[in-house]
């Protein structure tokens, strides 16, 4: 069994090798990695203590790498220790899943290098770690859940429009509720900044309106930024569908004359026929935007005259072949008609000479 103390950190990939040699803990505990850490007199974990005096012990059923993971200080240490396990393949993928080592890395401050290193190991972790979101966190290890989502999952807007355990309620809206509004914009504020060209506004515009005009306020920036499919603010919108554009008034009433004439670079379609399209479809709202810029439709009827055009010109060509045939008949016709002609001229001064001869 390796008992994971602070000051033997360096030494459990060793420990972990010999334990494989000896099969501590059985076939499967990878040299007592995945076996149950021990507990004291009282049934507590003796390998997790706490940071603080009024902080209480871990109480769960830990193997040794959970106590890895999980132990605080030390931080770096910690992430060479399971680098060269993964080395030995005694840390698998898998593992930060099956065995909640997020959980386990951010059950303490300090866990920044621990917790970047394990969701690059299986990012796909991150999105089953969300519901868990509404445990009690620290605001500084929400950042750092938070970062890690927005690397990873940059096109769905990270992990913060996921939703938790709680009906109807994203993890934006639970962190806003728990942690207050503006102590959750000055920790993204953190984590965007202007120069890293993240469409946050894109994201919440669609996906959580109701937030629109603090998030604008805050990151202004981010209004004239395009996102992974090279749309604007307006267009992420439009596509979204009309609800959401009539979620964000202000948007349509900017619309320009240049992004009216302008289609969306995915569908394809001009800011009117969007907003005619879906179920939510805004007739009234779509007829104001032809009504500002008709030349729309010119757009589109000089896009279906090459088709009409080369209707009539094959259907052109096909009259064409047929006279062309009909012509070369004819002349054949009229070429035989000659040739009978001389023929029968020739036959009659034949028997003319041959009555003179008699």
């Amino acid at each position: 069994m390796i008992i994971v103390q602070k000051a033997a950190l360096k030494y459990v990939p060793l420990l972990a090798q010999e334990g494989v040699k000896y099969n501590v803990g059985g076939e499967h505990a990878r040299g007592g990695l995945l076996k149950l850490a021990p507990r004291d007199a009282r049934g507590r974990n003796i390998n997790v203590e706490p940071i603080h005096s009024n902080q209480q012990r871990y109480e769960e059923e830990l193997i040794a790498l959970k106590i890895l993971c999980m132990i605080p200080g030390n931080d770096s240490i910690k992430v060479q220790v399971l680098k060269e396990l993964e080395q030995l393949k005694l840390l698998h993928k898998n593992d930060v899943l099956d065995q909640y080592l997020l959980d386990c890395a951010t059950k303490y401050t300090g866990c920044r290098e621990r917790f970047h290193y394990l969701a690059s190991l299986d990012p796909d972790a991150l999105l089953a770690f969300d519901a868990r979101i509404t445990r009690i966190i620290p605001p500084d290890v929400l950042e750092i859940i938070l970062e890690s989502g927005f690397q990873y999952f940059p096109k769905i807007g990270g992990l913060l429009f996921l939703p938790t355990r709680e009906e109807y309620v994203t993890v934006l809206d639970y962190i806003i509720q728990t942690l207050g509004q503006e102590n959750i914009l000055n920790m993204l504020h953190r984590i965007f900044t202007p120069a890293c060209n993240y469409p946050i506004l894109h994201h919440v515009l669609t996906k959580a309106p109701q937030y629109k005009m603090i998030f604008t306020q805050k990151f202004p920036w981010a209004y004239k930024l395009k996102d992974h499919e090279n749309r604007s603010l307006h267009q992420a919108v439009l596509a979204a569908g009309p609800k959401a554009m009539n979620n964000s008034e202000f948007l349509f009433a900017t619309l320009s004359d240049n992004q009216i004439r302008t289609k969306d670079p995915i569908t394809t379609l001009y800011p009117f026929a969007a907003m005619a399209a879906g179920e939510d479809a805004d007739l009234e709202r779509s007829y104001y935007l032809l009504r500002r810029h008709p030349s729309v439709l010119d757009a589109w009827s000089r896009v279906a005259v090459p088709v009409v055009v080369g209707e009539e010109s094959r259907s052109t060509n096909r009259s064409s072949d047929s006279d062309n045939i009909s012509n070369r008949q004819k002349r054949k016709r009229n070429t035989t008609d000659i040739i009978s002609n001389d023929e029968i001229e020739y036959s009659e001064r034949r028997d003319e000479n041959t009555e003179e001869d008699s």
